[in-house]
């Protein structure tokens, strides 16, 4: 099928009116829209730090587990109802899982991987990445983003925040 330049540029914005979600037996997230329903669909964030409850995209899922074609686009989860609000932030929290680095209590640099030992929000946590800026992100002056080698996500809201060792630990490799 050709889409034109006005086919991929549409947005299907989804309204809480029109749309049904459900979890499956498996635990997966469907959708139903008018007739048509999605057995399974994964949400994604346009924009995962700066606007995580806006703009989330609702794609389907194929048959081999990868995204698959855009649903549609849903403008602001504050606008769903109780019930399938509940149902969207439950997928999003589990996908976008990120814990909150609270201190670092040892950084070794090694071979290309940087391996951390660290207290985060989610309790002590060692952490393997490569170093290299896909790993270490700056997002601002102050906020790091970690991503380890299994694509789990760490964030450093403001490294200032941070002890003193903890700074120095990680000035090694930001």
């Amino acid at each position: 099928m050709d889409n034109t330049i006005q086919d991929i540029s549409t947005v299907n914005y989804l309204k809480d009116e029109d749309v049904v979600f459900e979890k499956t037996t498996g635990g997966f997230l469907s959708i139903k829209i008018g007739d048509k329903e999605y057995k399974r669909v994964m949400l994604q964030r346009a924009f995962p730090l700066s606007k995580p409850a806006k703009f989330i995209s609702v794609r389907e899922v194929r048959e081999d587990r990868e995204p698959g074609e855009e649903i549609g686009v849903i403008e602001d989860i504050a606008k769903l109802s109780a019930e399938k609000r509940a149902l969207v932030e439950e997928e999003l929290t589990t996908r976008y899982f990120t814990p909150v680095i609270l201190q670092i209590t040892k950084l070794k640099d090694e071979r290309g991987f940087v391996y951390i030992e660290a207290e985060t929000s989610s309790g002590p946590r060692k952490i393997t990445a490569h170093n290299n800026s896909s790993s270490f992100i700056r997002l601002s002056a102050g906020r790091v983003l970690i991503v380890d080698v299994d694509g789990n996500r760490f964030d450093i809201p403001d490294m200032t925040l941070l002890d003193k060792k903890s700074i120095r630990n990680l000035e090694v490799v930001v």
